[in-house]
């Protein structure tokens, strides 16, 4: 184990080198450890005893959350993304957990954005054509006046009903504790959520993965929703149940879904959707803006700073509600 005095932090990222050249010149009084592998991290806890941790996803390997949570002595985890469904549950008492909801709400807007101006203008029909050498126009509609309806109005879906209202969209809001946003006419609660849905032209999912949201879009969001209303997935893919997606899907009772992420990822090859005309999939990359690692370690380096002049740690997750 460590025997300076130091407080340790380890960082857990592929590129865990970069970011602790990055930390240490600004934080001499603590001690940085690299972890670029979890499958590094049980020795490197046999050695040392970090009371935080910088957690980035490393691709291909589950998270790490028990070596951390319940072999560690950490007392507080730094998640890189918004999302923290791979920490749950935790003991508020004993850990702290905070995240980087914040810095992704600009490029997931631009996405949301995209994929809504792209399904109007039948980008996904036409870049099928292309594959087939087929010449077959459509008129085209525009985003403005149309209704957005965003599920999950936090820091990325007032982001992304910011962007919309500005291209001249109307905005409805759906959130757990409802209160007045910037850009959405209305603002509801979610025992209003299947009313929202059936104004929306586009239906826009920014909901953490939390147990009260586990397959919260399900048959009877769906249902409400228009004929000709098309569905963008930003969030987590647990949050929509994907079996009642497919169906409406299918039947024609939705015109279109554009999805970013999924139950099981990477997306199997077997998923249907993958060949579904209607359907745009995407890589997981919504968030993925050049640069963000950087800003997740800006934005953990601040919190860092309050850590040790005893401040409150600004997006501090409860795990009850996991956000």
């Amino acid at each position: 184990m460590q025997s300076e005095t130091k407080p340790g932090v380890v960082v857990l990222s592929s590129d865990a080198g970069r970011h602790v050249a990055r930390l240490t010149p600004r934080f001499p009084d603590f001690s940085f450890d690299p972890c670029p592998a979890y499958a590094d991290l049980p020795a490197l806890l046999e050695r040392r005893a970090p009371k935080i941790a910088l957690a980035f996803k490393i691709p291909g390997a589950p998270f790490p959350r028990q070596d951390l949570i319940e072999r560690g002595k950490v007392s507080w985890i730094h998640v890189c993304g918004a999302g923290v469904d791979h920490v749950l549950p935790w003991d508020p008492s004993r850990l702290t957990v905070t995240n980087s909801s914040g810095i992704h709400g600009d490029i997931m807007a631009q996405y949301v954005l995209g994929a809504m101006i792209g399904f109007n203008h039948h980008a996904r029909r036409y870049f099928l054509q292309q594959a087939r050498n087929k010449w077959s126009a459509g008129e085209s509609r525009t985003i403005e006046g149309q209704t957005l309806t965003v599920i999950g109005f936090g820091s990325v879906g007032s982001a992304v009903g910011d962007l919309a209202a500005r291209a001249g969209m109307k905005v409805i809001g759906v959130r757990a504790r409802p209160q007045a946003g910037a850009s959405a006419g209305v603002v509801v609660g979610v025992d209003r959520m299947e009313w929202a849905a059936s104004q929306a032209d586009h239906l826009a999912i920014c909901l953490p993965l939390a147990p009260g949201t586990r397959g919260i879009i399900g048959e009877r969001v769906l249902a409400a929703l228009a004929p000709g209303a098309h569905l963008v997935n930003v969030s987590r893919g647990g949050v929509v149940d994907e079996a009642a997606l497919l169906r409406a899907l299918k039947a024609g009772r939705i015109a279109g879904a554009t999805l970013d992420v999924f139950e099981k990822e990477p997306l199997p090859a077997d998923s249907p959707f993958w060949d579904m005309e209607n359907v745009t999939v995407t890589p997981h990359s919504s968030s993925d803006i050049e640069g963000w690692q950087d800003r997740a370690v800006a934005l953990f380096s601040e919190n860092l700073a309050r850590w040790e002049k005893g401040e409150a740690l600004r997006n501090v997750v409860d795990p009850a509600r996991g956000y």
